[in-house]
This record gives structure tokens, sequence and C-alpha cells, in this order.
């Protein structure tokens, strides 16, 4: 099985993946809410979450930044 086709097309896991994570969060927030975690906490815990993920996400491309795709402004482009 190559991983080919998922790149040239990523949209449809990255759908898969992200419901599949909001579903996962639903009975987790209920699980939370009844341990006596107030409302404002734990959206302030998703959001937190969210935020070191989409961190991590930017910190790992900075790492591995992609060639350009664009051809380089040469001289007389300018």
């Amino acid at each position: 099985m190559s991983i080919r086709p998922y790149l040239a097309w990523p949209g449809a896991p990255l759908a898969i993946g992200s419901a599949a994570l909001f579903g996962a969060s639903t009975p987790l927030a209920k699980a939370l809410l009844g341990g006596g975690v107030s409302p404002w906490q734990l959206a302030g815990l998703l959001h937190l979450g969210s935020g070191l993920g989409l961190a991590g996400v930017y910190a790992l491309r900075r790492l591995r930044p992609r060639p350009s795709l664009e051809a380089p402004v040469a001289g007389g482009d300018r």
C-alpha cells in the first residue's frame, strides 16, 4: 500500500481524523464535567489542547521546510 494517494488528496484523511477526534471529545467532556470541572475550565482545556497541537504542527513544518514549487525570481523579472 502506497502513501502517495493520501499525499495527493490530503483532505479526506484529515476530515476523517477530525471527525474521529470530535466524536471522542464528547464522552471525555461528559466525564470531565461529571468529575467537577466547570464548563469554562473545560472550554479552556479544549482550546489549550488545540493550541498546543497547532504549535506542534507549526514546529514540525518549520523543522522540515518544503522546497518551493515556484521558480526563483531572476534579475530581469524585477
